[in-house]
């Protein structure tokens, strides 16, 4: 089945912060697989969301903590 310019999403059961998305997904847009989030928002026109996608080859960064005293030099 061709996903070409295709995509789901669904409510984010790992919402732990009011900064996490409420809607989490995923979509092809031109032949390119993304992450997609989605914010639930409210205003003057009622219920809307803001969308952000994220390529799907992007990988998060990790932080890595050291010690620099632990480095012989």
């Amino acid at each position: 089945m061709d996903k070409t310019n295709k995509g789901t999403f669904r409510k984010n059961k790992q919402k732990e912060k009011e900064t996490h998305p409420d809607i989490k997904g995923q979509i092809n847009a031109g032949g390119v697989d993304y992450w997609l989030s989605g914010w639930q928002r409210t205003g003057e026109d009622g219920i809307w969301y803001s969308l952000a996608l994220t390529e799907k080859e992007t990988k998060p960064t990790t932080k890595v903590e050291f010690n620099d005293q632990e480095i012989p030099f």
